[in-house]
């Protein structure tokens, strides 16, 4: 009966399940990232801004949060484990701003060099819900 609906012997059905389990792994991320920033200071970053420690800083376009708070996002969420595979689908996608032998980035401010992760903001829109930013706590 196969032969006449052709279908093949035998399916390879890890080639379904690997990409299902990728989509839903950015997805879980980004709703993680949306949920937690509550948590978290969210400071616009610019020339005069002082360092704070544990706060997550944003320009138009990019979202930065520090190595510590991104490993206790992915932590609270069961995602540490992950990790690797997030930033590395992220970066292939074009969402992860990083330097060229690492996933990171590090970033000045206020005279200190810090480790971030520098993440689009765009990757973090949905239709008919706030902005990223706006979830954060401001100053």
């Amino acid at each position: 009966m196969g032969e006449y609906l052709q279908i093949p012997p035998q399916i390879e059905w890890s080639i379904f399940s690997r990409k299902i389990r990728e989509e839903d792994l950015i997805r879980i991320f980004i709703e993680a990232v949306r949920d937690d920033i509550k948590y978290w200071k969210t400071i616009e970053k610019n020339r005069n801004r002082k360092y704070e420690s544990r706060s997550i800083y944003y320009c138009a376009e990019w979202i930065m949060i520090p190595n510590e708070v991104f490993d206790r996002i992915l932590g609270r969420h069961g995602l540490l484990g992950n990790k690797l595979y997030i930033l590395y689908e992220l970066k292939q996608r074009g969402d992860l701003r990083c330097n060229q032998e690492g996933l990171s980035q590090r970033i000045q401010i206020d005279m200190q060099r810090k480790e971030f992760y520098c993440l689009k903001r765009a990757l973090f829109k949905k239709i008919g819900a706030p902005d990223i930013i706006d979830l954060g706590r401001r100053e």
